[in-house]
Parts: C-alpha cells; sequence; structure tokens
C-alpha cells in the first residue's frame, strides 16, 4: 500500500486490496421516455447488508423540482413498505424500468398513508458525479486525475479583522468566517434528509450536533454500536441498493450519514439522490454499513444503521447526488481528550476519551466540540460549581505546536465552560487562512477540573494614590464579586512609558481569556503564526493601556503611535487592502488568583513623574 501525502491529508493509494470484482454499470433508462403507469423495481436494504427488491410505479414527473433538475414521482405497494413507506436513508435506493437505471429514490413528504416519494433521474447524477475534483480543500485526497491549482479562501484583510474578532469571541459556533450554510429544503411536509447515526455521546453532545447541523440536510438519530474504529468486519466492496455511510466521527463516539448507493462505475460510486452539506468538493471516509432497522415513525420513518468496513473516501457532495471512489482514503482528525478529576485522599484520577473527525473547515470544530461535551458530561457529571483550567494544543506538521491555556468557572457544570477552548474556536480559521496550508495534524485536550466556587466577575477598579505617575510601578486595584456577594480585591503592578506624561489613556482589566494578541491582525504567513502564539495565558489577569495616538500597519508591519498630522495624511489610504489602523497598547499582567470574568475601564490623565 503506497501512501502519498498532500495538503491536508494523508492519502493511500491502494495498489491490491482484497475486493469484490465490480460488474458493469447497468444500461439507463432515459428520462425522456418516461410515463405515467409504468411498471418496476427498486433496490435496498431492509436489515443487514444484502439489498432486496421492492416494486414501484410511476406516478409523474415534476419538471425543474430544483434548478434545471426535475424528478420523478413514484408510489409503492409492495407488502415490504405496507407499514413503514419510503424512509429516511433510503435515498438513493436505485430505480429500474425494464431492467434499465431510471433513477435514485431521493424524496418523501411527511405523514403518508401509502409509499410515495420522488427519484432523482440518473442523468443529473452521471453529469455531477464525475467532476473532476480540483483535490485542494481540507482532508483533499491525492491520486489520478485529481489537479491541484490553487483556490482563494478569503481577502487577506478581510481574514485578518474576522481573526482579531475570533480571538475574544464566546460561542465556538460563532466564532470562525464560516461560509453560509446550504439551508434546509422548507417546502411543507417535504424532506430529502441523511440520517445521522450516532453511538457514544451524552445527551449534551447529542443536543449540539443537532443545533450545529440544523442548517443542513443531517438529522441526527441515537443509533448505537457505531465506533467506526476501522472495523474489519462486513462487506468489501459497495452493492447497488447497499448502504453507505459517509463517517463524520469514529472512536470512542461515532457519527455517520447512512444511505443507499444508487450506481458503481469502477471505482467510483454515486449515492443519496441528492447533497448531504451541498457543499461541492468534500472529503471523508465513506465505509459499508449494517442496516439494524427501519423504525416506521409517524411523520417520517428512518434506519438504525452502523458503520462497518472503511473502503474509500466521499469526493463530491452537490444537489443531485454524493460521490465516493474506493481507490482513495480521506484522514481524519485525531482529538484526544484528557479530563484530570480530584480523587480521594488528595489524588487526581486521569480519565481519557480519544475520536477521529471529518476535517472541514465548517464541520471539524463543531464535530471536536461535541465530541469534548461527551467526555466532560461523561466523567463530570455534577450540575454544580467546577473550575476548569484547560490547555489545549494544535499539533501542526511543519511548524511548533500552538498551546492554549484558558481558565473558567461554570455554576451549572463542565460542560457549560466548553467556550474557553480557544484552540476550538480557531480551528475554522486556520482551516480558511489565505496565507498558508496550515495542515492540522491532531488536537489534544487537558481539562483540570476542581469543584469549587472560587471565582468572581470583575465590577470597577481603581489606581492607588488616585493618579498615574509616568516612568514609575502603579499599582491598579481590581475590584471583582464572587458568588454569595463575596468581594476581593486584586493587585496589578502597571508600568506607564514616560512618553505618556501628560497624556489621557485608556486604562482596562480584563481576564487573559478575553484578551487578543498585540499584534495586527494576520497579513502573511509569518503574521499569522505570531498572532497565533500572542495569546494571553487565561490564568493571567491583564492591565491594557491604549495609546491616545494612533498607529498603523502595512502589510503586518507596525508604525506604532504616529503623530496626528502623519495619522491624519494616511486615513485616506486605510480603505486599502494592505494599510490599516493600529492602535498600541501597553500591556501589563499578573497571576490570577481565580478564574475571572468581566472587566472594567477608567479614563485617566497620566502624571509626570516627580
Amino acid at each position: 500500500m503506497k501512501q502519498l501525502v498532500f495538503g491536508w491529508a494523508i492519502v493511500c493509494l491502494l495498489a491490491a486490496q482484497s475486493v469484490e470484482v465490480a460488474a458493469a454499470p447497468p444500461p439507463l433508462f432515459p428520462l425522456a421516455q418516461v410515463k405515467r403507469g409504468q411498471q418496476g423495481y427498486g433496490l435496498t436494504t431492509f436489515a443487514g447488508s444484502t439489498p432486496e427488491k421492492f416494486s414501484i410505479e410511476v406516478v409523474s414527473v415534476m419538471h425543474n423540482f430544483l434548478p434545471k433538475m426535475d424528478i420523478i414521482l413514484l408510489k409503492s405497494s409492495d407488502p415490504k413498505l405496507a407499514v413503514s413507506g419510503f424512509w429516511r436513508g433510503m435515498s438513493g435506493s436505485p430505480i429500474f424500468v425494464d431492467n434499465k437505471l431510471m433513477c435514485a429514490f431521493s424524496y418523501g413528504f411527511q405523514f403518508n398513508k401509502v409509499a410515495f416519494g420522488g427519484c432523482t433521474p440518473i442523468a443529473y447524477m452521471l453529469e455531477e458525479g464525475f467532476v473532476t475534483p480540483r483535490g485542494t480543500g481540507v482532508g483533499a485526497v491525492d491520486g489520478p486525475g485529481i489537479s491541484r491549482s490553487p483556490t482563494a479562501a478569503m481577502g487577506r484583510l478581510e481574514f485578518g479583522q474576522q481573526m482579531l474578532a475570533t480571538a475574544t469571541s464566546a460561542p465556538i459556533a460563532a466564532a470562525s468566517p464560516a461560509a453560509p450554510s446550504p439551508a434546509r429544503p422548507t417546502v411543507e411536509g417535504y424532506y430529502a434528509s441523511v440520517p445521522l447515526s450516532i453511538s457514544g455521546a451524552s445527551d449534551g453532545a447529542f443536543a449540539y450536533l443537532q443545533d450545529a447541523l440544523a442548517p443542513y440536510n443531517v438529522t441526527p438519530m441515537r443509533a448505537g454500536g457505531g465506533g467506526g474504529t476501522g472495523s474489519e468486519t462486513g462487506p468489501t466492496a459497495f452493492t447497488m441498493g447497499g448502504p453507505i455511510s459517509v463517517i463524520m466521527i469514529r472512536g470512542d463516539m461515532s457519527a455517520a450519514g447512512t444511505g443507499t448507493v444508487s450506481y458503481i462505475d469502477g471505482d467510483r460510486v454515486l449515492a443519496f439522490g441528492h447533497p448531504m452539506f451541498q457543499s461541492g468538493e468534500a472529503y471523508a471516509p465513506v465505509a459499508t454499513a449494517e442496516v439494524h432497522a427501519v423504525v416506521a415513525a409517524a411523520s417520517f420513518p428512518f434506519v438504525l444503521a452502523s458503520p462497518q468496513r472503511e473502503i474509500g473516501a466521499l469526493l463530491q457532495d452537490r444537489q443531485s447526488m454524493i460521490m465516493a471512489d474506493t481507490r482513495f482514503r480521506s484522514a481524519m482528525l485525531p482529538v484526544g481528550i484528557e479530563i484530570s478529576l480530584p480523587a480521594s485522599g488528595g489524588k487526581r484520577l486521569t480519565k481519557t476519551f480519544n475520536v477521529e473527525v471529518m476535517q472541514d473547515p465548517s464541520m471539524t470544530a463543531s464535530l471536536a466540540a461535541a465530541a469534548t461535551v461527551s467526555a466532560l458530561e461523561l466523567y463530570v457529571p455534577d450540575i454544580g460549581d467546577v473550575v476548569l483550567k484547560i490547555e489545549s494544543t494544535l499539533q501542526l506538521r511543519g511548524l511548533p505546536p500552538l498551546t492554549f491555556v484558558d481558565w473558567t468557572y461554570s455554576a451549572t457544570g463542565a460542560a457549560d465552560a466548553l467556550i474557553a477552548f480557544r484552540a476550538l474556536r480557531l480551528i475554522s480559521p486556520l482551516m480558511r487562512n489565505p496565507f498558508i496550508k496550515v495542515p492540522i495534524a491532531g488536537l489534544s485536550i487537558k481539562a483540570s477540573v476542581e469543584f469549587s466556587s472560587e471565582a468572581s466577575e470583575i465590577y470597577d477598579m481603581r489606581v492607588s494614590g488616585g493618579m498615574l505617575i509616568a516612568g514609575e510601578k502603579n499599582w491598579v486595584e481590581v475590584l471583582s464579586r464572587g458568588k454569595y456577594d463575596k468581594l476581593y480585591t486584586d493587585r496589578v503592578a502597571v508600568e506607564i512609558p514616560a512618553h505618556l506624561a501628560g497624556s489621557q489613556i485608556a486604562l482596562e482589566v480584563l481576564p487573559g481569556g478575553r484578551v487578543a494578541p498585540d499584534v495586527p491582525a494576520p497579513a502573511d504567513a509569518a503574521s499569522l503564526y505570531a498572532f497565533l502564539r500572542g495569546f494571553v495565558p487565561g490564568t493571567q489577569l491583564v492591565v491594557n493601556i491604549s495609546s491616545p495616538t494612533e498607529g498603523a500597519t502595512l502589510d503586518g508591519i507596525v508604525v506604532r503611535d504616529l503623530p496626528a498630522s502623519v495619522a491624519d495624511k494616511l486615513a485616506p489610504l486605510t480603505s486599502t487592502r494592505a494599510l490599516a489602523p493600529f492602535r498600541s497598547v501597553y500591556r501589563s499582567t499578573a497571576p490570577s488568583p481565580r478564574p475571572m470574568m468581566g472587566s472594567a475601564a477608567l479614563l485617566l490623565r497620566v502624571a509626570p513623574r516627580r
């Protein structure tokens, strides 16, 4: 087995593998010849991994059902479908008329009293499915026929500004410059959703995935037994009408979207008959699967299935289908979670939780976050006061690792402190950055837990002696309030530069976890890495002094404290892509005695040195 390395992924091109010999593609039934009342059959998997036939009848053709795409309406009176009707997970089931492949079942309607739905004509799937991938995305595979032309992620200045916003944003889901998500179909009663079989997930992790995947064509379902850790069981090849799973998470927790194989031509496989995320070129492992059962729910029936043997990689995700290729493998991102808990006798107990997640700029952070929630709820289920000290590390290929230290408190359990994990918030911006291909090799999270309410919120600050003196050490007192109105006063030593004498300055105190690096917005590979290494540990208490004068950055080079006349001269040019304003910050830090939240600010005039 020959290994090829490209971009963000390590891909294995199999020189030899024991697989079943694929049959020739079936003959096709043209859309132009489809008529009401035609009889035929479909292939799908009711249980296990072996497809079975079911009878169908053509009802009609709906033109332009989706942009430039017709669908064929079908019904079935087959006894096998009498109770359930068509179900989620059946999408992709090939439909034949006169023993020729006509379409792939793809659309259903809620609360049907009979088996009724729509299927995607095979011509659309063939047209979209065999587009040659560019091979440039995160997790991209490499191999014959895949080009390597560069693509632009986003404008440099735009990225830099969003990176600054990301540094101090709270919710992980909103912390990255994410692309718009394709909307889930909204036609009343109509669905074309992929059932996402989830196992090993806590209730909070399951709810988190429901929210994160709400914009997409994916519906999370509880389905145990799908660890997906490289199973050697199950079929060694895909079969038309057999199940296919797209693996998003595997390990101690798993998540896999399951549908049905529609068409096979050598190594290439078309499935689903509709998109999963409609993200175009996309990469993830694909596997054969086992169907446990079809749940005949009243609103919409669905399949319970688990992934089995990984035998290919997803390459395309488009309006009419997904396409996989069995020649390739798509690497996943390893995520290791280690939780340290207090134990009897003053000892510590260490628990671990390990998964691999799909590499995708819009998905990876959310999938890793869901696994982290599951680990925290498993090992720290207490709904009460908890203090978490978190060390999260991004392993990068070709660069030193990036480690972030956060310290946070939650009154409602450890899982609610998830927003503090800065490495999670920075995964998407790193994957999207326009300066350098940064292959993330792994993510490790170490969380040390204390069951304590020793935390406080900053509500005010004051200066010892009532004034700041230039060129001398000054003491700033930080006033904060803890649980049950316990009051704290902490002190931070602040040095005031001599040239600020007589100036009015803004003084701000805040915890290190809310402080952006004191460097310009990234403008190239070097400044991106400097930005990422410039984060202040969350265990620090920070006092920022904002200079009264403004500077500027040009292509990542900082010119601080420009004279007002020069700043005014440059101002008309600040709309260019390279030049941007930059306000200098003088920073003083001290170890934080406890997790802190909030901030406080003062405007003061600096007295000259005595």
